[in-house]
């Protein structure tokens, strides 16, 4: 082997056995996670949800977001028509 390459192949080695060391070292060290039971009886009624409730009054503000993004589903597709037109109408056939 050259000694170029016999170098290359101890510092790969080298770097190999170091971070085995050190995987190991975590592995070893690292303490198992901790769990917090808490009782059904002790969790709060009244807790905050994303979900709405029937007959809440976000019912309006449900509506405002749902059209607001049914009409920019509109317009996307509205500039997407006209730009393939536009590209249609510069598009020249070529004979052959």
């Amino acid at each position: 082997m050259t000694d170029v390459r016999r170098v290359a192949v101890v510092a790969t080695s080298l770097m190999l056995v170091v971070a085995g060391v050190l995987m190991t070292a975590t592995v070893a060290g690292a303490q198992a996670p901790t769990t917090t039971l808490v009782p059904i009886d002790e969790q709060p009624i009244n807790s905050p949800s994303i979900i709405p409730e029937p007959n809440s009054t976000s019912q309006p503000t449900q509506y405002v977001v749902m059209i607001a993004v049914l009409l920019g589903l509109a317009a996307i597709a509205l500039l997407v028509y006209r730009e393939s037109r536009k590209k249609a109408g510069n598009r020249t056939h070529k004979p052959g």
